[in-house]
């Protein structure tokens, strides 16, 4: 269901928030440069006072945070209970943390360098990049979602 409203929530950005959207995202991203220290950069500091963007950075920071803290969580302390010494633990616990970040920083610089690439050869991709993500996320959804049902879904069932 997440993927679905996820999908349809990119699709509702694309084709029904006009130009007055854009120029609010761009403000909040100046603001989002805020660090979660409450630095500000040269970027951010001339887009606001410094209390707002403060709290903006503290309140990614937090998002973080709260999201870190999911029920599902769980499932990747629990083998460290099970390791046998405290330090072998924290050794899991820290290794899983820098293997995380890495992978999804590693990820998140090939799918952004892939659709640079892609938008130089094809234009018209990055005005439909966001669809087409949406468009995917909506299919994948449902076929979880038939999947659970008890419909034979390849590759979801």
């Amino acid at each position: 269901m997440t993927l679905i409203a996820i999908g349809l929530m990119g699709v509702y950005e694309t084709y029904f928030e006009g130009p007055q959207a854009e120029e609010h995202e761009e403000h909040e991203l100046k603001l989002a440069v805020a660090g979660a220290d409450g630095s500000i950069t040269a970027a951010a500091a001339s887009s606001g006072t410094f209390q707002q963007q403060a709290k903006v950075g503290l309140a990614t920071y937090a998002t973080g945070i709260v999201y870190g803290l999911h029920p599902d969580a769980l499932f990747v302390v629990i083998p460290a209970l099970a390791l046998p010494t405290k330090l072998a633990a924290v050794a899991y616990c820290t290794m899983f943390v820098l293997g995380t970040v890495a992978a999804m920083g590693g990820y998140t610089a090939v799918i952004g360098t892939t659709s640079a690439a892609l938008t130089k050869e094809r234009p018209w991709l990055q005005a439909h990049l966001s669809t087409i993500a949406s468009g995917i996320a909506i299919v994948v959804g449902v076929l979880i979602l038939l999947s659970g049902f008890g419909l034979q879904v390849p590759m979801f069932g």
